[in-house]
């Protein structure tokens, strides 16, 4: 009876690393953050960033993404950012709304791209005796060619405005 529980939870578990992987395959990373130890690990790790925390090991949440602010989030938009992530701030945002996201400008050496962080509750806070946010999914992911195609496009929009006006 003990192996047949082992084999279950054993299915149980690659199928939800199955899962994860399915779902995180639009992200360049994902994490697993617990807000209430400061805690990360990560779950899909950007083979293309050198400086990337490696699948399952565990670091320092906020430590790590001030760092990765400081670093590589450009000036005009670490302020939100650094909001982003603060546990407070994403508990109060997701006790209203299942997912949230906040777009900015990165920057590696000379390359400058837009991106996008999201982050989900692994529980909801409605679902909790607190009512409170204690864990969250986090994915970062590159928005660059929407983000410029979406700004020309207003830009173009704008323009065509102006000369209606004239």
């Amino acid at each position: 009876m003990g192996l047949c529980l082992d084999v279950t939870d054993l299915r149980a578990r690659t199928q939800a690393n199955n899962m994860i992987t399915a779902m995180a395959a639009d992200y360049r990373c994902v994490y697993y953050i617990n807000l209430d130890e400061n805690d990360g690990v990560c779950y899909r790790a950007d083979p293309d960033d050198p400086e990337q925390t490696p699948t399952g090991v565990h670091f320092p949440y906020l430590e790590r993404f001030t760092y990765y602010a400081d670093h590589y989030v450009t000036d005009m938009y670490r302020e939100g950012f650094m909001d982003f992530i603060d546990p407070d701030s994403i508990r109060k945002r997701l006790s209203a709304q299942p997912l949230i996201a906040y777009r900015y400008l990165a920057k590696r050496g000379d390359q400058e791209y837009y991106e996008m962080i999201r982050a989900a509750g692994v529980r909801r806070a409605e679902g909790r005796a607190d009512h409170k946010i204690h864990a969250i999914g986090l994915g970062l992911t590159k928005i660059d060619a929407e983000m410029r195609e979406s700004m020309a496009k207003n830009e173009a929009l704008v323009e065509a405005r102006n000369i209606c006006w004239l």
